[in-house]
């Protein structure tokens, strides 16, 4: 699958399919999350976790509950986007 773009206000399409990258690396854990956050801006970080608790809340607990500075990390001034 391509990088998700890092563009605001993404399409429905986009957006899933950026869900759909951020859940495969959840069952890789907090590593490959945070390199999969390091590509997207802050706003296409939290419209992606939006999108995953409205289709998969409970995998968006299990990651609450395995990486407890989740939200966090959704902030790009704790993880900085890479180029």
């Amino acid at each position: 699958l391509p990088p998700c773009p890092s563009a605001l206000f993404t399409d429905r399409i986009t957006l899933l399919h950026c869900v759909e990258i951020l859940r495969s690396g959840i069952s890789r854990g907090v590593d490959a999350i945070k390199g999969i956050l390091k590509r997207w801006v802050e706003d296409l970080r939290w419209e992606t976790v939006l999108e995953l608790e409205a289709i998969a809340a409970n995998e968006l607990r299990l990651v609450e509950a395995q990486v407890p500075e989740f939200y966090s990390l959704l902030s790009e001034e704790v993880l900085p986007m890479e180029g």
